[in-house]
């Protein structure tokens, strides 16, 4: 069985780390695993960079394509991240180089896959699974819909690009994907979602409810993410942290619901923030911060995971985070919004705190609340630690897959 990991690059993002998570998981199980990529940055023969030369019809297509996409482009430029995606790109001869591989894995391919023509050019033998990290697979145009149900019926007055238009942007871009699925053969495409919430999600979509979708956590390397044998005053020592301090870790996401959040303490003194990532809200002016800046290394992630007492996620929506996972494997328990699929990771009073992203009034009460439950930061990250063990680590994961690629491969 000879398996494809296709996605964007092999090293930025969530979904891209997951995949070459899965995909080192796969290798480690002795399986023929390749990573498909259009950025290659690691130094690795498994991982291979597609040939993206254009000749002159895929040049003039790009130029249709472009011109046809200028709205979405100009849309896309603006301040909202999350719009918008199509299941068109210039590259219409790739099927061509995935031609050996027994099963093709997606992972993040916007703008790289051309779905018509890869999936025309593949034969009846190949399977696809298409590993969901968002919802731009299942919506008319939108990575992550938050609080809007049009995707289960046709989209359209996309309140995202501020359209009250039914026919607007996301109803042809909704229209052009129900076309394509509609041209899908039975059992040609499978889905693959890390959060129940997902998954139920894919079924309730007018595009996709018809298209088998099963559920499989993403996995981390718990030898790699784990408790450290130091001792944390003296690190925190090196930093600056004084002793007695509650440390925060946030990263990145959702930095204005935190900054809001602390607006309303009490006691700002009792908490010190750690960020990793550059910051976007200046948390420094309301309580003692130290930024950390980008960190690439699993070491020092799972140094400073470890020197956190808490991870605060306060994440308007959310699907399956790898940083969740990280910090469980650390033993650092959890204050996370109650969204998505977060709730499956967290679960509150057990495995940290959760709490309601759309309140005013919980995020900063519980932040109040940790200085009284100081004694119950290292049982709640034991059990973070045993729960990640017992049920997300990359070797259950590879495992999963390996079945469900063995499953399809007999249809």
């Amino acid at each position: 069985m000879k398996i494809a990991h296709v996605t964007q690059d092999d090293s930025n993002g969530g979904a891209s780390l997951a995949a070459y998570r899965l995909h080192q998981g796969m290798l480690a199980k002795g399986l023929d695993s390749t990573f498909f990529v259009k950025y290659k940055s690691r130094m690795a023969a498994n991982v291979v960079e597609a040939n993206l030369q254009l000749n002159l019809r895929q040049k003039i297509r790009r130029k249709w394509l472009n011109k046809r996409n200028l709205t979405f482009d100009l849309v896309n430029s603006g301040d909202n991240p999350h719009l918008l995606y199509s299941i068109y790109s210039p590259y219409d001869r790739l099927h061509e180089e995935l031609a050996g591989f027994d099963v093709i894995n997606f992972h993040w391919i916007s703008g790289f896959i051309d779905l018509p023509s890869l999936f025309k050019g593949l034969s009846s033998q190949q399977k696809v699974v298409w590993t969901l990290h968002d919802t731009a697979a299942i919506t008319g145009a939108c990575h992550y819909f938050h609080h809007c149900s049009e995707y289960t019926k046709q989209c359209g007055s996309c309140y995202q690009i501020h359209s009250e238009e039914k026919v607007g942007l996301s109803h042809q871009s909704w229209l052009r994907k129900k076309h394509f699925y509609q041209s899908l053969s039975q059992n040609q495409l499978s889905f693959v979602t890390p959060s129940q919430w997902l998954k139920n999600c894919a079924s309730a979509s007018s595009l996709t409810k018809n298209i088998t979708t099963y559920h499989i956590p993403n996995g981390i390397n718990t030898e790699e993410f784990r408790p450290l044998e130091i001792d944390i005053r003296e690190s925190r020592k090196c930093l600056g942290i004084s002793e007695g301090k509650i440390v925060l870790l946030i990263i990145q996401k959702g930095e204005q619901e935190l900054y809001n959040a602390l607006e309303k303490l009490d006691s700002k003194e009792q908490i010190i923030v750690l960020e990793m990532g550059a910051p976007t809200r200046k948390i420094h002016n309301l309580v003692e911060t130290i930024n950390l800046g980008t960190i690439t290394s699993f070491e020092l992630k799972r140094l400073v995971y470890n020197l956190a007492d808490v991870f605060v996620l306060p994440s308007p929506i959310d699907n399956y985070p790898n940083t969740l996972l990280e910090s469980f494997g650390c033993a650092t328990p959890a204050l996370a919004s109650s969204v998505g699929g977060i709730p499956e990771i967290v679960k509150d009073q057990e495995r940290g705190w959760l709490y309601d992203f759309y309140s005013q009034t919980e995020l900063p009460q519980k932040l109040e609340a940790l200085s009284d439950m100081k004694d119950q930061f290292y049982t709640l990250g034991q059990n973070c630690r045993q729960w990640v063990i017992g049920n997300t680590t990359i070797e259950l994961q590879a495992e999963r897959y390996q079945s469900l690629y063995q499953e399809l491969l007999k249809n």
